[in-house]
């Protein structure tokens, strides 16, 4: 959305005044609400995968517990965020932050025993 939003503002802003910028200003507004929708859909969906992710690591029972409930728990608050806030809050784009931040600590657990140390 930054791309093509820096694409259209170019375009207006070397077009000559007349129809080529109306044209680009109209069809970011045209996009915008869609790309804002779109990472609502994301952020729930991020959530969604997160839990089941999660789920399968209590099933499996060969990671330890606690990381099993961290994931159930940061998967249930992206989908709440991605479903309580409008697009146009950061508390929407926050739907991203725990579900990534778990993944991390999760491949952290999993890359130990290898050895692998950052």
């Amino acid at each position: 959305m930054g791309a093509a939003g820096a694409s259209l503002a170019h375009s207006f802003t070397v077009a000559d005044a007349g129809m080529t910028a109306t044209r680009a200003v109209f069809l970011f507004d045209m996009i915008q609400p869609f790309a804002l929708a779109t990472q609502r859909v994301a952020g729930f969906a991020l959530g969604l995968s997160t839990c089941l992710f999660a789920w399968g690591v209590s099933d499996g029972k060969v990671l330890p517990r606690w990381l099993a409930t961290g994931g159930l728990a940061a998967g249930a608050v992206a989908m709440a965020l991605a479903l309580v806030f409008r697009e146009d809050t950061k508390a929407d784009q926050a739907a991203f932050v725990l579900p990534v931040l778990w993944q991390v600590v999760t491949a952290t657990v999993m890359l130990r025993p290898l050895g692998l140390r950052g």
